[in-house]
């Protein structure tokens, strides 16, 4: 019990962890990069297949979502860094982590992977072959750089 009598409160859930994901638009900053996750289309198989006519279908039981987001780099690197530094992955809502490159698809608008400079942006999709299911369970993992800490968003 608190001081004054009542029963104390719970402490808050720490945001940004995969039970507590922040919402989608919030912004995840490390020191050199800040992220933002603009949009998740869930059911994307239509659009994803049509990017490009070498695409293929997901697997049975899955389709792909597209996480459209955000990268500034905001480091003091003289030859500037690549958005590939920041990583975005789906967990499912079992646990597996599912990568963009577990399924070689070309998304429509993907992200550029062009050197940025202090200030610079780039916006742009990734796909994901994930459950049907459980597509809107699932979080994304974001890294804002390879020596940033993992932050989750929820996907919907």
């Amino acid at each position: 019990r608190a001081p004054n009598g009542r029963a104390a409160d719970a402490p808050a859930a720490k945001a940004g962890t995969r039970e507590t994901p922040h919402p989608i638009g919030s912004v995840i900053e490390s020191k050199d990069w800040r992220v933002v996750v603009n949009t998740v289309t869930l059911a994307a198989t239509d659009a994803v297949v049509a990017a490009n006519r070498f695409n293929d279908p997901p697997a049975a039981g899955s389709e792909y979502i597209l996480v459209n987001y955000s990268v500034t780099y905001i480091g003091d690197d003289v030859n500037g860094q690549t958005p590939s530094f920041v990583s975005v992955a789906y967990v499912t809502a079992d646990g597996r982590t599912v990568n963009s490159y577990d399924k070689n698809v070309v998304e429509p608008d993907p992200i550029s992977s062009n050197a940025l400079y202090k200030g610079g942006s780039a916006t742009g999709n990734e796909a994901f072959e994930v459950p049907s299911a459980t597509a809107g369970q699932g979080v994304l993992a974001v890294r804002p750089g390879m020596l940033g800490d993992k932050v989750f968003v929820a996907a919907k």
